[in-house]
């Protein structure tokens, strides 16, 4: 055999055995989450606390783990087998997201938000979701779709239902300090009720100006080091120089929010 058909094979393995470490970290990882979600969120929160007001052995739950790994891989194995790209099952993950994604923020930036939130935002994903792949073409529309109503749903359904218990809430605030509308919560604590609505603030400022500089710089240096055929570089020098002007917009309150 040629060396360099050696090495060629040698280097095949190699991205090959790198590809599927990546997938089965991947796979463990959904696994471990999903396992975690329906034994600790679901059946321990939902089902026992909630619902029926009792208090789980440990040996249900490593029960509930393990069966619920189960469930996920036949599912999991149910819907592959019926995609016909990556990209089909990428939207799919995507409008899924869409449902929750409205509530998973809540959760962290109103202290209105509460266990029947997060059951409502899942129960619109499960519902509406076959609905929407089967009756809408746009993807953009999809998504747009998917989170608006999931969100109408939750907030209605959080303000019709009773908020979180005050001591819960104080100890993931004192834990935390969570940035958005804890006025109450921080009342109670005896801490400035401002604070937190400050941080919020604070931090979308910080977010779309730390964004558009990441994006111009970016954008620069990708016109730069693959020009176009044919094309100038000024729009890639104009973009760089942009994207570190731009730093003097963030730089004073990112080292500000930091030491706070």
């Amino acid at each position: 055999n040629h060396p360099k058909d050696a090495q060629g094979r040698f280097l095949k393995g190699l991205v090959l055995t790198g590809m599927l470490a990546a997938l089965a970290s991947t796979i463990d990882t959904q696994l471990s989450w999903g396992s975690g979600y329906w034994a600790n969120d679901i059946y321990l929160r939902i089902i026992n606390r909630a619902w029926l007001k009792r208090e789980p052995q440990r040996t249900e739950l490593v029960f509930i783990a393990r069966l619920s790994n189960v469930v996920l891989l036949v599912l999991a194995i149910a819907v592959m087998v019926n995609l016909g790209s990556i990209q089909k099952a990428w939207y799919i993950s995507l409008l899924f997201g869409a449902g929750t994604g409205g509530v998973l923020m809540m959760r962290w930036f109103w202290e209105r938000t509460n266990l029947h939130s997060e059951i409502s935002a899942i129960a619109v994903s499960l519902l509406l979701a076959p609905v929407i792949l089967f009756t809408v073409e746009a993807e953009w529309l999809k998504l747009l779709l998917m989170s608006s109503i999931s969100t109408v749903v939750v907030v209605t359904v959080t303000l019709l239902t009773k908020p979180t218990e005050p001591k819960v809430l104080d100890e993931f605030y004192k834990t935390t300090r969570p940035p958005g509308f804890w006025k109450l919560t921080a009342a109670r604590l005896g801490l400035d009720a401002i604070t937190p609505v400050s941080a919020l603030k604070r931090g979308i400022y910080l977010a779309v100006t730390v964004s558009f500089s990441v994006y111009a710089l970016l954008y620069g240096c990708s016109r730069l080091m693959f020009p176009l055929p044919e094309g100038s570089y000024i729009p890639g020098i104009a973009a760089v120089v942009i994207g570190l002007a731009s730093i003097i917009l963030w730089w004073a309150r990112l080292k500000e929010a930091v030491r706070l």
